[in-house]
């Protein structure tokens, strides 16, 4: 699953997300209502990067377990480093989402811009088995990534925030297994990831096989800071045909 390896990319993910308009005004926020009450919470982070939400969690005061995954061990270094520079009681390991093994005991588990890399069916059902295993019973599964399922007509309606979405040719129908291309950022320092579309009956079944309840898609969410900063006419593309999907459930 070579797409989920981001050792390519690594020395320049940070500079590359940060300055994106979303990143924290919706992103963030979007995560931090549909979590609610984080601090009692053991919180695992799949596909953890190098550690930037979790070291934002614990800012925010999550006072439990915190660990992060991440096929990418540059990543994991980089997130390591940081945590060596600035100690905030995080762990961080080597692990891949596809494997379907349990990482723990959790309340929460959280997967930013980690599901869409799924190729096949079998992919997406492993990522959400090391999900479900790696829940309490009652835990909850907070899923924020591209959103696969908006249509291509739209994707011009990324640019403005820093994202360019695309099929290859442009006119390729969005069936089962087809490559969704993407890139973050502009000029050099751009890197591009490729999704793949895998239909919503195939996302619902796997949630459901994983022993997980129905997925709920939640809103995206604008923060004041976001709203104030650009004003809402910016983000009303961003609103209405979302870049990313925020989707919910629960281990039975």
């Amino acid at each position: 699953m070579s797409e989920a390896n981001f050792d390519y990319c690594s020395a320049d993910y940070l500079d590359v997300l940060d300055p994106l308009p979303g990143s924290e005004e919706c992103d963030w926020e979007t995560i931090r209502v549909h979590a609610g009450d984080i601090r009692t919470l053991d919180i695992l982070e799949l596909g953890c990067g190098e550690g930037r939400f979790l070291r934002h969690l614990r800012q925010q005061g999550a006072n439990g377990r915190l660990l992060g995954v991440d096929l990418s061990e540059n990543m994991l270094t980089e997130a390591r480093k940081r945590e060596q520079q600035t100690p905030l009681n995080i762990e961080y390991r080597q692990a891949n989402a596809t494997e379907g093994e349990s990482l723990g005991a959790f309340d929460l588990v959280l997967a930013p811009l980690l599901f869409s890399l799924a190729r096949t069916r079998a992919e997406l059902d492993a990522m959400f088995r090391s999900a479900a295993r790696s829940l309490r019973p009652g835990g909850r599964l907070i899923i924020f990534d591209d959103n696969v399922f908006l249509d291509p007509r739209h994707y011009s309606a990324t640019e403005r925030y820093g994202w360019s979405k695309w099929l290859e040719p442009p006119n390729t129908e969005l069936l089962e297994g087809t490559p969704i291309h993407f890139k973050l950022g502009t000029g050099s320092r751009a890197f591009e990831v490729t999704a793949t579309y895998l239909p919503w009956e195939a996302w619902q079944n796997a949630a459901r096989s994983a022993g997980l309840s129905d997925l709920e898609e939640k809103d995206i969410q604008l923060s004041e800071t976001g709203r104030q900063k650009h004003g809402l006419e910016f983000w009303q593309p961003y609103l209405e045909l979302p870049l990313a999907i925020c989707l919910i459930c629960r281990r039975l």
